[in-house]
């Protein structure tokens, strides 16, 4: 079982910077739009502080994950409960816009079915 542990924590970090990746490009995306004037620059700025907050709360979330010994838990589904339970409390403490915790919650569902079935 320790095993399906390290290696769902390891696809869930993969998973996790790869989200941060697709937060920051689509922050180049509004910069490059706004410069083209495809976008007024209120609504990039309402847009980039929307993403600056999501990027800052996934970053939050990955550096719990990549803190948690695998060794500190017995079966998955405890590493799981417990990252949810982070989540939860790390938005509702930083004030993170709610798409942080679905976005972890996708995450965590999406890394233990691929766990489970290989």
């Amino acid at each position: 079982m320790k095993e399906k542990l390290k290696k769902y924590l390891k696809i869930l970090t993969i998973e996790l910077e790869e989200s941060l990746e697709y937060l920051e490009y689509l922050l180049e995306v509004h910069r490059f739009r706004e410069g083209k004037g495809e976008i007024t620059h209120y609504v990039y700025l309402e847009n980039v502080t929307v993403l600056t907050n999501e990027l800052s709360g996934m970053k939050n979330f990955l550096k719990i994950v990549k803190s948690l010994k695998a060794d500190n838990f017995r079966e998955l589904e405890s590493v799981i409960l417990y990252l949810e339970k982070q989540a939860v409390e790390s938005v509702k403490h930083f004030d993170y816009p709610e798409a942080v915790h679905i976005m972890c919650q996708r995450k965590l569902e999406k890394v233990k079915r691929f766990v489970l079935e290989n």
